[in-house]
């Protein structure tokens, strides 16, 4: 007889939690390729940092959003993602 499984609860992650985590994703992109260019060098790393961070942002924008985002949601979603972790 095989055990049942335990219930797990679904998690959703909260969108402001990925347009903080895909924004810093795009900084840190975007100033990876511009030092590794600067440098003379193949940035691949950072431009793929780049890629993925655009393509979350893209997927918030028209999947988890419905008016989709915005520049005032890019501040906002900080301001509530200090507030989940300041007390």
């Amino acid at each position: 007889m095989v055990a049942a499984r335990p219930h797990i609860a679904h998690m959703t992650l909260d969108p402001d939690i990925l347009i903080v985590a895909a924004s810093l994703a795009v900084l840190l992109g975007v100033s990876g390729t511009i030092a590794g260019w600067a440098d003379g060098a193949r940035p691949r790393v950072a431009i793929g940092m780049l890629a993925v961070g655009v393509a979350v942002l893209a997927f918030v924008h028209v999947a988890l959003l419905d008016d989709g985002l915005g520049l005032r949601a890019i501040p906002d979603a900080f301001i509530a993602v200090a507030a989940m972790i300041l007390p």
